[in-house]
């Protein structure tokens, strides 16, 4: 695990080959580590390699449930940057199959938000169906860059996901909770046009706590 994690920090630090050496060690040892099976097809995806990225996601397919489940994931994730909706939707089919028989409700709901992106990059919007997995997400996960996401999409259709995520982020009474909670406060504001008060509340939440997530929404 230690040199798994190294093998994270020098891809973040940029050195992409320190990475791909330290992953396939990692794997070396034991192959069950599927990160360090992500870590190498990410260095092989950022040197512009896709087809060796898939590749190596492919090869490590094992039939372990969780295991799976990350790979396939990360196959949709290519198949996305390639343009191909239509394929990373099924390879997201795929691994939702392997979540429900393995019961891994975050996995499933990280899955879940993803088709939600490429279903409305595609235009082929159902409003119902679309609300249906707004609450599927909701009830599976409580990550706070899941709710985060979906907040961020439902307003576009006129499906309530911010007061749906406010309801999830007011239990998190942390100075992190509160801020996201004054972010999504800001989403609500913007939705029904008031766009003084969206602001504001983004302000609110960026003097809470300096956050990525409350930065993307400014």
């Amino acid at each position: 695990l230690g040199l798994q994690n190294a093998a994270f920090y020098a891809m973040y630090a940029g050195d992409f080959s320190k990475a791909d050496e330290l992953a396939s060690r990692v794997l070396e040892q034991d192959d069950a580590f599927v990160r360090s099976t992500v870590i190498r097809a990410l260095v092989a995806a950022h040197s512009g390699d896709s087809e060796k990225a898939a590749n190596i996601y492919r090869s490590a397919l094992s039939g372990r449930s969780e295991h799976d489940s990350i790979l396939l994931q990360g196959l949709a994730d290519l198949a996305i940057a390639k343009g191909d909706t239509e394929e990373a939707l099924h390879l997201l089919d795929e691994g939702l199959a392997v979540d429900e028989q393995s019961d891994n409700p975050e996995l499933r709901a990280n899955k879940l938000v993803i088709q939600l992106e490429c279903e409305l990059s595609q235009g082929h919007v159902q409003v119902d169906r679309l609300r249906q997995k707004v609450d599927e997400v909701f009830n599976l996960s409580d990550s706070v860059a899941v709710i985060m996401t979906v907040a961020l999409l439902g307003p576009r259709f006129g499906i309530e996901s911010p007061q749906m995520a406010l309801e999830k982020m007011r239990k998190k009474v942390n100075l992190h909770g509160r801020a996201y909670v004054r972010a999504i406060e800001a989403i609500v504001e913007a939705s029904e046009g008031n766009l003084g008060e969206s602001v504001a509340k983004l302000r609110e939440a960026n003097q809470l706590a300096d956050l990525w997530l409350v930065r993307f929404c400014c």
